[in-house]
C-alpha cells in the first residue's frame, strides 16, 4: 500500500524532504500486540499512513494484514502511569472478534466490536449529549479501556459520564447495558476480570490529595459493595492482574521506594513482595500455567523485560541490549514471549522471544526502507550533578566527529508531565538536529519517573522551583564539555515542558537564546480554572502543593504570563485548538502579551490537534517550522543575531 497522496505532497511542499522527518511524520510507529487464543496470530495497532488501525500478522512471521476501516483510539497511561494500558487489541476468548475504542457518533469514544478477520465493526457504547447545552459536557470522559468477560458475552469498560471514572458493562451483542457497576467518588480504572468471569479487579484512586496514591480493589461483576484489597495510603498500588487459577493478583507499588511487583490473595490476605532493588518495575504477567511472571524493569534510560517465579528468587533478564523493551504477553503456549521494542536507532517494532531467554525474532517491520539506511546517532547516556547532591540521568545526542576548535549550538528538551520518563528510543527529530548541526540534551530532571518515588517526588510543591535549577545546571553541563557556544542555546518543550520553556525564559531571560513550547501553560490559575481534564487539576494542585486560593502568591510568582515582560529571547508557541488538557487560551494570552510590547513570538493554533500532534500534515509542518525557527535565532552569532532582528 503506497502512501497517502495527501502526504507525498506534504513532503514535496516542505523543506522536510530529509528520510528522518519523512519517516516522523508518516507515524508509522507500532503498538504493543496480543496473541490470538489458539497463539496462531498477532495484533497490533499500526499507523501505517498516518491512522492508527489494527493489523494482524501470522506469529510465525509474514505479511501483516489491516483489519479496521476506520482508525481507532490508541488509549496510553494517565498522569500516574503514562504507559501503552490498552495492552494491544483485545481478543474475544474465542478469537473471533476484537473489542476496541474508536472515535464515536457524538464525538466522544465508543466501545466498538469488529470480526477479527475483518468486516463491519458493531458499536456498543457512546456518551449522551447534554440536553441543555447538545454539547459535551466538560467533565464527561470517554468510553476506553474495554476487556472481555471469560465467556466472551460481556464486555467491561471504563468511562466517566458522572465525574469520576467508574466501571460499567455492555453485552456483546448489545443486549444489556451499557450498565454502571461502580459508584465510587473515586476513579476507578486498569480493569481486569477473573477468571471465572464473577469478579473484577480494578486500581482506585481513593486518596483525595494524592494522584499518586491508589488501591488495588474487587467488585462483582454484577455490581455491589467495593472490596478493597489494600489501603492505597502506603503508595501507588495499580495494575491489577489475576493468576490464571483466580486465587492470586499480582500489581504494582511503590510503597517501598521503587515501583515493584507485589502479590495479594483475592481474599486480601498473604501480601508479599515478589521483586525489589533499584529501577522502576511495572506491567506484570502471568505464565499461562501460573508459575512465573514477566515484567518491566527501567535501567535508568533503559528498559528491559525480566521473569521470576512466583515463588520468588532471583530475577532473569530475557532482553538485551540499549533500548526500550515493553509491552510483554506470553504466547498460550508459555514458550514464546511477545514484546515491543525501540532502540536509539530504530523505531518501535514486535519482536518475540523464548520465554527460557535465546536469540529474539522480529515480526513486524514498520521503519521506512530510506530510514533504514541513514546510520542513525546513538547518543551517549550521561549525568550531570545538580542541586541536592542529586545526578540527572540524561541523553546526549552530538556527530561521533566534532569539528576541533568549533562551537556548536544546542538545544535542551523538557520533557511533559513532570512525571514521565525520556528514554533510550527513536526519536527521528533530534536526529535530525544533529544532522543539521546542533547539539541536543534530553535530561530526565527531577520529577521523571523510573528512579523511584523519592526522586519523583523532588520537584513537589511547587513547578519551577527546584526543578529549574536542573535546567540550569544542564546548561553548565553543556559548557563543561567545552564544544557548546553556551550564548547559543535554546529551551524546547511540550506540556509541563512547556511550561519549562515558559518560565525558564521569563525567570531566567539571559540563559537561553531562544525557546519553544508546545501546549504549554503559562498561566497556572487559568489553566487550572480553564481545563476540561479533572486529573490534570488534581495534578497541579500536588505539584503546587496548594489550590490557587491557598497559596496565591506562589501560583502567581510561578506564572509566566505575569513576568512575560522579563522575556528577551524569541519564543515559538504551537498549540492545539482542542487541547482539553491546557487550554488553547493560554497559547493566545502569551502571544498577545509578548506581541503587546513588540517581543519576538510566533504563535501557530492547529484545528483538529489536542494535547500532542498527531496528524502528519501538522507534524511536518510542526517540523518545519521549528527547523526555520532555530535555524533564524540560534545557528547565528550574538552579533549576527542583532544584525537579523
Amino acid at each position: 500500500m503506497e502512501a497517502k497522496p495527501a502526504l507525498k505532497a506534504i513532503f514535496k511542499e516542505t523543506l522536510l524532504q530529509d528520510p528522518i522527518i519523512c519517516g516522523m511524520a508518516g507515524s508509522r510507529s507500532v503498538g504493543s500486540g496480543t496473541w490470538s487464543p489458539d497463539g496462531k496470530r498477532i495484533a497490533f495497532v499500526w499507523a501505517r499512513d498516518g491512522e492508527p488501525h489494527i493489523w494482524t500478522t501470522p506469529a510465525v512471521g509474514g505479511w501483516p494484514r489491516q483489519i479496521t476501516r476506520h482508525p481507532v483510539w490508541t488509549e496510553m497511561g494517565d498522569l500516574v502511569d503514562r504507559r501503552d494500558v490498552a495492552g494491544g487489541p483485545q481478543w474475544s476468548p474465542d478469537g473471533r472478534h476484537f473489542a476496541y475504542v474508536a472515535p464515536a457518533s457524538t464525538g466522544s469514544t465508543g466501545v466498538f466490536v469488529i470480526p477479527s478477520s475483518g468486516g463491519d465493526a458493531v458499536q456498543l457504547t457512546d456518551h449522551p449529549r447534554c440536553d441543555v447545552c447538545q454539547s459535551w459536557r466538560p467533565n464527561l470522559g470517554c468510553d476506553r479501556t474495554p476487556r472481555w468477560s471469560s465467556d466472551g458475552k460481556m464486555i467491561a469498560f471504563v468511562c466517566s459520564r458522572d465525574g469520576p471514572d467508574q466501571i460499567w458493562v455492555v453485552a456483546r451483542d448489545g443486549s444489556v447495558g451499557p450498565l454502571q457497576v461502580t459508584y465510587d467518588r473515586y476513579d476507578n480504572n486498569d480493569i481486569r476480570w477473573a477468571p471465572d468471569g464473577t469478579q473484577i479487579a480494578f486500581a482506585s484512586q481513593r486518596n483525595a490529595d494524592d494522584i499518586f496514591k491508589s488501591a488495588i480493589c474487587v467488585v462483582a461483576a454484577r455490581g455491589g459493595k467495593v472490596r478493597q484489597l489494600t489501603d492505597g495510603q502506603e503508595g501507588n498500588d495499580r495494575t491489577p492482574r489475576w493468576s490464571p487459577d483466580g486465587r492470586y493478583i499480582a500489581f504494582v507499588s511503590d510503597r517501598d521506594g521503587y515501583d515493584d511487583i507485589w502479590l495479594i490473595s483475592a481474599d486480601g490476605e498473604d501480601l508479599r513482595q515478589l521483586t525489589e532493588g533499584p529501577g522502576d518495575k511495572g506491567d506484570p504477567r502471568w505464565s499461562p500455567d501460573g508459575s512465573q511472571i514477566v515484567y518491566t524493569s527501567a535501567r535508568g534510560v533503559n528498559t528491559d523485560i525480566w521473569r521470576v517465579s512466583v515463588n520468588g528468587g532471583p530475577s532473569h533478564r530475557l532482553t538485551e541490549g540499549d533500548g526500550v523493551h515493553e509491552g510483554s504477553a506470553w504466547s498460550p503456549d508459555g514458550r514464546e514471549i511477545l514484546y515491543r521494542s525501540s532502540g536509539p536507532h530504530r523505531g518501535p517494532d514486535l519482536w518475540k522471544i523464548p520465554s527460557t531467554g535465546g536469540v529474539p525474532t522480529q515480526l513486524t517491520f514498520s521503519m521506512l526502507g530510506d530510514v533504514e539506511a541513514i546510520d542513525p546517532i546513538r547518543p551517549e547516556i550521561v549525568t550531570f550533578p545538580s542541586a541536592d547532591e542529586l545526578e540527572i540521568e540524561s541523553l546526549l545526542f552530538r556527530r561521533s566527529e566534532l569539528e576541533a576548535g568549533r562551537l556548536y549550538p544546542a538545544v535542551m528538551w523538557i520533557h511533559g508531565g513532570p512525571n514521565a520518563h525520556l528514554t533510550n528510543q527513536w526519536y527521528p527529530y533530534f536526529q535530525y538536529l544533529v544532522r543539521q548541526g546542533y547539539i541536543v540534551l534530553v535530561p530526565n530532571c527531577r520529577g521523571s519517573t523510573g528512579y523511584g518515588r523519592a526522586f519523583r517526588e523532588e520537584n513537589l510543591d511547587s513547578w519551577g522551583g527546584r526543578d529549574a535549577l536542573d535546567w540550569l545546571n544542564a546548561v553548565d553541563f553543556l559548557e563543561r564539555l567545552g564544544y557548546i557556544d553556551t550564548s547559543r542555546v535554546a529551551i524546547w518543550g511540550s506540556s509541563y515542558g512547556g511550561f519549562a520553556v515558559l518560565f525558564a525564559l521569563t525567570k531566567f531571560p539571559d540563559v537561553f537564546r531562544a525557546g519553544i513550547c508546545h501546549y504549554g501553560p503559562g498561566d497556572l490559575i487559568g489553566s487550572y480554572d480553564d481545563t476540561r481534564i479533572r486529573v490534570v487539576r488534581r495534578l497541579l494542585r500536588r505539584q503546587m502543593g496548594s489550590l490557587p486560593i491557598e497559596n496565591l502568591p506562589l501560583w502567581q510568582d510561578r506564572s509566566p504570563l505575569n513576568f512575560a515582560h522579563q522575556i528577551k529571547a524569541p519564543l515559538m508557541i504551537l498549540q492545539g485548538q482542542d487541547d482539553s488538557g491546557v487550554h488553547p487560551r493560554q497559547a493566545s494570552q502569551m502571544a498577545e502579551a509578548l506581541w503587546a510590547q513588540g517581543k519576538i513570538c510566533e504563535l501557530t493554533i492547529y484545528e483538529g490537534e489536542g494535547h500532542g500532534f498527531s496528524r502528519p500534515e501538522t507534524i511536518a509542518e510542526v517540523a518545519s517550522k521549528v527547523d526555520g525557527f532555530l535555524a533564524r535565532h540560534l545557528m547565528k552569532s550574538e552579533g549576527e543575531q542583532e544584525d537579523m532582528i
